[in-house]
């Protein structure tokens, strides 16, 4: 979810045709720096659509990765979902910000 005041203009397209990470997207393409990240992490059950696109049974577990990204003065810019389904992978946070498309 991104604030729609501070993006004006970003359409579907735009992020999937982006050249760069989505970070940089965002700098470049409307001046919003993200300085730092904060994540929470917790166990779920897979709903039909995420069971659908991560190749699993409704059900399933599925690890959920709530992330906020905060522009400078802690503003925050970005509020993302991701569920993994860790059968085959596993989570690795780093230090940094860094995109993984």
């Amino acid at each position: 979810y991104l604030p729609v005041a501070l993006f004006p203009g970003l359409t579907e397209q735009r992020l999937r045709n982006r050249q760069t990470t989505l970070y940089q997207l965002y700098q470049d393409g409307f001046g919003i720096t993200v300085v730092r990240t904060a994540e929470r992490l917790r166990a779920c059950a897979a709903n039909r659509s995420q069971a659908r696109l991560l190749n699993t049974e409704v059900g399933a577990p599925l690890l959920q990765i709530i992330r906020v990204a905060y522009s400078f003065q802690d503003r925050p810019v970005e509020l993302r979902y991701s569920y993994v389904n860790t059968r085959r992978c596993e989570y690795r946070p780093d230090s940094f910000v860094r995109e993984h498309g």
